[in-house]
C-alpha cells in the first residue's frame, strides 16, 4: 500500500463537476490560493468545499506540494504536467470533463499514481479479497493495511468518513430512483462509472465494470503499471496486469478475458506493443519501447478528437 497519510481530509465531500477546473484556474494565478484569507470568496465555495477541493487536487495528482517555505508558512500547490494536459482552458484535452473517459482516467490516477494519496480507496479496490464485503469489515481492513504499511493507524472515525465518502463518490444514492436528478449527477459525477453499489451495510465492487472504459485507456493503464516496475522495453504477464494488487485489472474491475479483449482493440494499428500468447496461461503484454512512452501514445490517441495534444512524458 503506497501513499501519504491522507485519511478523511475531504470534508466528507466527493468531487463535484466544476471543482477541478475551478481549482486549476485559481492555482495558475496563485499557488497559495488555498491558504489565502479570501480563498472561499475567490473559489466561490464554503470552507468545507475548499478543504475538499484541495484534497482532490492532490489525490488525483493534478497538483503536488511545493517546497517547504519555513515554519508557519503554507506550502504552495504546484500544478502537474497532466493537469495542464487535461484542464488547460485552451490546449487541455477536456477542461470541462465532458468526456466520460476523463472520469475513468482520474479514477486511475487516484489509485495508480505513486504515492497514492487516497489509501482507503486503494485498499477497497486492491487489498479487499472479495467484491462484496460488509462495510465494517472494509473499515477494519483499511486499518490493518495502514498498520502493515508502518503508519500510525487511522482512527475509527477517519476510516468511517473515508468509506462513507467513497460510497457517495461511486454509487447511486440509496434513496434515489434509478434515474438520478441533474443535481445528483453534478454532485457525484463518478457515480456514473458504476464502480460501487451500496447495499445497506455492505459495499459491492462489481466485476467487469471496466468493460465500459475506453480500450486505449486500459492499454495506457497497463503500460503505466509496467513502467512502475521496469521503465525499459520488455514485457509483463497478463496475470499480473489482471489480478495483482495495484494493477489496472483491479482498479478497473476487469476480468482477465475482458482485459485481453480491451487490449486487442487498443492494439489495432499499433506495432510497438503486442499481445503474446493471449489465449495461453503465460500470456503477456510486450512493448518494444519504454512503456511510459507507449502509454503516452495511447492516451494521445484516446483524445485525438481534441487535437494534437501529446500526453506529457513522465507524467
Amino acid at each position: 500500500m503506497h501513499g501519504e497519510r491522507m485519511f478523511a481530509r475531504h470534508s466528507d465531500l466527493p468531487p463535484r463537476y466544476g471543482w477541478l477546473g475551478k481549482a486549476y484556474t485559481a492555482l495558475t494565478q496563485d499557488p497559495l490560493v488555498f491558504a489565502a484569507p479570501d480563498a472561499c470568496l475567490r473559489l466561490g465555495v464554503g470552507r468545507a468545499a475548499l478543504t475538499a477541493i484541495r484534497y482532490w487536487m492532490l489525490a488525483f495528482h493534478l497538483a503536488d506540494l511545493g517546497p517547504d517555505q519555513g515554519p508557519g508558512r503554507p506550502r504552495p500547490l504546484l500544478l502537474t504536467p497532466q493537469a495542464h494536459w487535461l484542464l488547460h482552458p485552451t490546449y487541455g484535452v477536456d477542461p470541462y470533463l465532458e468526456d466520460n473517459a476523463s472520469l475513468w482516467l482520474l479514477h486511475l490516477w487516484l489509485l495508480q499514481q505513486r504515492p497514492c494519496r487516497a489509501p482507503s480507496w486503494w485498499v477497497a479496490f486492491h487489498a479487499s479479497p472479495i467484491g462484496l464485503v460488509k462495510r465494517a469489515a472494509l473499515e477494519r481492513r483499511i486499518q490493518i493495511e495502514a498498520e502493515r504499511a508502518g503508519w500510525k493507524a487511522p482512527t475509527d472515525d477517519q476510516v468511517r468518513h473515508d468509506v462513507g465518502c467513497m460510497i457517495r463518490m461511486y454509487s447511486a444514492r440509496e434513496e434515489a430512483s434509478r434515474r438520478e436528478s441533474v443535481e445528483d449527477l453534478l454532485d457525484r459525477p463518478f457515480a456514473g462509472l458504476g464502480l460501487i453499489v451500496s447495499h445497506e451495510h455492505r459495499v459491492h465492487l462489481p466485476m467487469n465494470v471496466g468493460r465500459r472504459a475506453p480500450a486505449e485507456l486500459v492499454l495506457a493503464a497497463c503500460l503505466h503499471y509496467a513502467h512502475d516496475y521496469r521503465p525499459e522495453p520488455g514485457s509483463m504477464a497478463l496475470a499480473r496486469l489482471a489480478a495483482e494488487p495495484g494493477a489496472p485489472g483491479r482498479s478497473l474491475r476487469l476480468l482477465r478475458s475482458d482485459l485481453v479483449a480491451k487490449l486487442r482493440r487498443a492494439l489495432e494499428g499499433l506495432d510497438d506493443v503486442v499481445l503474446v500468447d493471449a489465449e495461453q496461461e503465460h500470456a503477456s503484454l510486450a512493448y518494444r519501447r519504454p512503456p511510459a512512452e507507449s502509454a503516452a501514445k495511447a492516451l494521445t490517441r484516446l483524445y485525438a478528437h481534441a487535437g494534437d495534444h501529446p500526453f506529457p512524458q513522465g507524467a
